[in-house]
């Protein structure tokens, strides 16, 4: 479902729309320019740097039939950071953190690669996110997320890279039995999404619920990308969890509501929950906190 799209100018301070001031935008894009999310997206974007949700969950208001519509999108490092300041970097926001066992998982993560597999081993990668999206349940079937949904109420898309497979693996534990049927889980199109209309008129989860959601399966895909063995820094930096002076308490704040909703266990592995009725209430009650 998700992309890199390119990021340029300066800070958007917002925008109004008939829903209200939602605040600044990710990337503002012209869809006759390119489609977001391909190899040609070259937008006229306008890049937010608050540091309060990773760029993967950022937003992007499409202009769509005269009507301004949202879409997630990732996005390309905001901050590169110097390979040989990496680890500074990284023990600085292990420093900024007081749960200890948040600290552990950012260690883990720092300690995987920062670059993406290749070849033979990103076949693997690849083959390894599948056999876990089986094993929870997601049917899945061929062809990349433009030929229709990402994830269709029923069946995952292959046609797309490990990490974003686990990406979709931690939405679909996340988001309860309901949205598990909706095309893309009910948050609406991401820039791969071919039937867009059909993802707009499934959506049900907006504005904060639906940001901390995103921030929340980030995260827990990267966890997962540690447990395989695949390369977690790579997506931990792409999806710009560096960004800004508020990271570590925002690491913080949604590896605790990871746990709160067992989706990683007291050491900070994750865990092969699947969202039911019964723990609906905690992830609520965490999203109003």
């Amino acid at each position: 479902m998700h992309r890199v799209a390119r990021a340029c100018g300066p800070v958007n301070r917002g925008i109004q729309t008939d829903m209200g001031r939602l605040g600044p935008p990710l990337c503002l894009i012209d869809p006759q320019i390119a489609t977001p999310g391909t190899a040609s997206h070259r937008s006229r974007c306008t890049v937010s740097r608050q540091p309060q949700v990773p760029a993967i969950v950022r937003f992007a208001w499409l202009p769509r039939r005269g009507r301004i519509g949202l879409a997630r999108i990732y996005a390309m490092i905001l901050t590169p950071v110097a390979a040989h300041k990496m680890g500074t970097t990284l023990a600085a926001l292990a420093r900024g953190m007081t749960d200890p066992t948040a600290r552990r998982a950012l260690r883990r993560i720092a300690a995987a690669s920062a670059d993406r597999a290749r070849g033979a081993v990103a076949a693997s990668h690849h083959a390894a996110a599948l056999r876990l999206a089986r094993s929870l349940g997601m049917g899945t079937r061929p062809g990349p997320p433009r030929s229709g949904f990402g994830w269709d109420g029923r069946a995952l898309r292959t046609g797309t890279e490990a990490y974003v497979l686990l990406h979709e693996v931690a939405h679909y534990q996340l988001a309860g039995p309901g949205r598990r049927r909706l095309a893309e889980f009910g948050l609406g199109p991401g820039p791969e999404t071919g039937a867009r209309d059909d993802a707009l008129r499934h959506q049900t989860v907006h504005s904060m619920a639906r940001e901390r959601e995103e921030a929340m399966a980030s995260l827990l895909g990267i966890l997962w990308e540690v447990a395989l063995g695949q390369p977690a820094l790579a997506s931990f930096l792409d999806q710009n969890w560096l960004e800004g002076a508020g990271a570590a308490r925002h690491f913080e704040a949604t590896f605790g509501r990871l746990r709160a909703g067992r989706f990683v266990t007291g050491a900070g592995w994750p865990t092969r929950r699947v969202v039911g009725y019964e723990t609906r209430l905690i992830i609520d009650i965490n999203y109003l906190s």
